[in-house]
């Protein structure tokens, strides 16, 4: 379980990573390339 949980964490810190760099959220309409859905993440941790 903590393996899943710290692969969701990287996870998240890419997204927002990305989000940052293309400037997320303003532009919503830029995909995360994200294998998991930033909502599913945020459920599980």
């Amino acid at each position: 379980m903590e393996n899943i949980l710290q692969l969701n964490m990287f996870g998240v810190g890419i997204a927002i990573g990305i989000g940052i760099e293309t400037g997320w959220p303003s532009s919503k309409s830029i995909p995360i390339p994200n294998p998991m859905p930033i909502p599913m993440i945020l459920i599980h941790s």
